[in-house]
Parts: C-alpha cells; sequence; structure tokens
C-alpha cells in the first residue's frame, strides 16, 4: 500500500485501522509482489483525506487513510477463489456480548 499523494513520497501519508496508526502497512511475498494486510470483507468503511484532516491524524504533510473495520452482529461470512489464491472470512458475535 505505498502510494504518493501531490508527490509526497509514502512516508508522507498516514493509514490507521481502527484508529491504531499502522506503520509500514504491507506483506511482502516472495515472486509475487506486495500484498495489502487489509480484508475488504472485514471493512465497514474507508475514508481518505488528500488535506484538510483532523489534528488528531498528526503532522503527515500528503494524506490520511482511516479505516474502520465491521463489529460483527452475529454470525457472518464469505469465501472467494481464483486462480491466483482463496480468500475466507468468519465472524462470530463474542459471547460476552449476546443478550
Amino acid at each position: 500500500m505505498q502510494y504518493s499523494v501531490r508527490g509526497g513520497s509514502y512516508d508522507e501519508n498516514i493509514v490507521y485501522v481502527n484508529g491504531l496508526e499502522v506503520f509500514r502497512p504491507l506483506l511482502i511475498v516472495p515472486d509475487t509482489g506486495r500484498l495489502s494486510f487489509i480484508n475488504p470483507d472485514m471493512t465497514e468503511a474507508v475514508n481518505f483525506s488528500a488535506g484538510g484532516f483532523e489534528a488528531r491524524y498528526g503532522d503527515k504533510m500528503s494524506s490520511v487513510l482511516d479505516i474502520t473495520y465491521k463489529k460483527p452482529k452475529g454470525f457472518e461470512g464469505s469465501a472467494s477463489a481464483s486462480l491466483l489464491g482463496a480468500n475466507a472470512y468468519v465472524a462470530v458475535l463474542p459471547a460476552s456480548s449476546h443478550r
């Protein structure tokens, strides 16, 4: 997920996941290139700002990418497969949350 915004370098962009800053948000797999650790099946919201962002995001100069993951409301899941790989996602509401 190295990207450039307004000519800035990758270290001038900040990435947050559920309110926590993530440094170097990449999984590097030999011989296949770079893959993002972000699972689109788990994503509830993605907010991107290329300027005019809130002070709580710090002092990065180019951009903010703020990702919020879902909070499960019960049992849910999905699976997909292609020639390049497979992906699965399963979420279960924690036992302490049942009423």
